[in-house]
C-alpha cells in the first residue's frame, strides 16, 4: 500500500512538473509569434522604405542602388525570420512530445488508481472474512469438522475419536445427515 502511495505521489509530482514545462513551452511559442510579427513589421517597413526610395530616384542607377540597399537591409531580417521559423517548428515538436508524455503519465496514474481500488476491495473482503472467522466459537469449529467427516461417511466411533464429542452427539449428527 505504501509503495502504491509512493508511486502515486511521484506520478503526481511528475505530472505537475510536466504541466510547468508545457506552460513554459506555450510562453516560448507566444514570444516567438511576437518576434515574427515584429520581424514582419520591420520587413514591411523596410520594403515600404525601399519602394519610396526606388520611386523617387530618377535614374536607373539610383533605383539599382536602392534595391541593393533594401536587400542588404532585409537579408538579416529574413535570415532571423527563418531561424525563428525553425525554432518554432522545434518547439511545436517538443510540445507534442510533452503532451504525449503527459497523456501516458495520466494513463499510468489511472492504472495505479484502479490497482489501488482493487487492493482496497481485496483488503475489505479479507477484513470481513477475518471478522467472520473470529466470530466462530471453538465449539462450532468442532461441529463443522464433524459435519464434514459425516459427509465423507465417518462412523460414530470416528466422530467420537476425531472430534472429541460424546456418543449421543455423534449419533445425532449422523442421523441429521441421513435425513438431509
Amino acid at each position: 500500500m505504501h509503495l502504491l502511495f509512493a508511486n502515486w505521489l511521484s506520478m503526481s509530482i511528475a505530472l505537475a512538473a510536466l504541466a510547468g514545462v508545457i506552460v513554459v513551452v506555450i510562453a516560448l511559442v507566444r514570444q516567438r509569434q511576437d518576434m515574427v510579427r515584429a520581424a514582419q513589421a520591420i520587413t514591411d517597413a523596410a520594403q515600404v522604405s525601399a519602394k519610396a526610395v526606388a520611386e523617387t530616384a530618377a535614374e536607373k542607377a539610383a533605383k539599382t542602388a536602392a534595391r541593393k540597399e533594401t536587400q542588404t537591409a532585409t537579408e538579416p531580417v529574413i535570415a532571423t525570420q527563418q531561424k525563428l521559423d525553425e525554432q518554432f517548428s522545434a518547439l511545436e515538436k517538443t510540445q507534442q512530445a510533452l503532451e504525449q508524455s503527459f497523456a501516458e503519465l495520466r494513463q499510468q496514474q489511472e492504472a495505479l488508481q484502479a490497482q489501488q481500488k482493487s487492493l482496497q476491495d481485496m483488503q475489505n473482503a479479507l477484513e470481513e472474512r477475518q471478522a467472520e472467522v473470529e466470530e466462530q466459537t471453538p465449539e462450532s469449529r468442532f461441529y463443522q469438522r464433524a459435519a464434514k467427516l459425516v459427509e465423507k461417511g465417518a462412523s460414530v466411533e470416528d466422530l467420537m475419536k476425531d472430534c472429541e464429542i460424546p456418543r449421543n452427539e455423534a449419533e445425532l449428527l449422523i442421523s441429521l445427515h441421513r435425513r438431509d
